[in-house]
């Protein structure tokens, strides 16, 4: 699927940059028609599937490289057809229970279930049938496709592996922020997952931030996306004011990516 990068490429710059901070305030161009990390079909419910959900392997939207994620690693066998993927160890939901190959296989199992009727899983159907998710061991996925696939790390990159004693979704995930309130047609925010497993090199726990609060704002042109940010950093005094930034960039300026 090819899509512009649009604000999430802003929220990630920042998110994944320097920034110290206690919150990080953004204003979206629209509200998610739906917060399914499975069914999302619009730019915002992108992004907040992004910032919330594990994927197995996460590419880099600044480099457009893949990168291990929930996946430590994985091997292409069987004339590009099978993909065998290595899980990471000692990674928890936030509700404490243990992420595994049962995770993966059932959330794929969801996914190509015909009522569901995800945008998602329509992108590993060929012509030749779709593909078979099996686990060997709890740390072990195989995924076999009918074909070669073109790509498949940007495949997989689009799955948010859902945990599967999950009795609802959304339900808390395996990203760096949790969805701890929404109001609808106004704001929803996003707050920090106090068991991520990315730490900082020095070994400090990620993500920095403690929360994004999130506005849904309808742009007045369809032509421009509304990126808002203001940021309040822990040490600012009350009295003085938080810094606050508004641009309006054309889609054009952002660059295309293949998701």
């Amino acid at each position: 699927m090819n899509r512009p990068m649009g604000p999430l490429a802003c929220v990630l710059a920042l998110v994944a940059g320097s920034l110290n901070a206690s919150e990080l305030h953004l204003a979206l161009h629209s509200e998610p028609k739906t917060l399914d990390p499975l069914v999302f079909a619009d730019e915002s419910a992108e992004a907040i599937r992004y910032l919330t959900e594990g994927v197995l392997i996460r590419i880099n939207r600044l480099t457009q490289q893949p990168e291990p994620e929930l996946a430590v690693s994985w091997k292409v066998s069987n004339n590009g057809k099978r993909v065998t993927f290595q899980l990471r160890k000692g990674v928890h939901y936030p509700d404490g229970s243990a992420f595994t190959s049962k995770d993966v296989v059932e959330t794929f199992h969801t996914l190509f279930d015909p009522a569901l009727h995800s945008p998602v899983a329509d992108t590993f159907q060929t012509e030749k049938g779709t593909v078979s998710i099996t686990a060997q061991g709890d740390f072990t996925v195989v995924a076999d496709f009918p074909a070669p696939p073109t790509a498949f790390e940007r495949l997989f990159d689009q799955v948010a592996i859902v945990s599967c004693v999950a009795k609802q979704r959304p339900a808390p995930g395996l990203g760096p922020f949790l969805i701890g309130e929404r109001v609808a047609g106004s704001h929803i925010v996003l707050k920090r997952n106090p068991v991520y497993w990315k730490h900082q090199p020095d070994g400090q726990p990620l993500p920095r931030l403690d929360a994004i609060p999130l506005a849904a704002r309808c742009c007045a042109r369809p032509c421009r996306t509304l990126v808002r940010t203001r940021w309040i950093r822990p040490s600012r005094s009350r009295r003085s004011p938080a810094r606050t930034r508004s641009t309006y960039r054309p889609r054009s300026a952002f660059p295309a990516a293949r998701w």
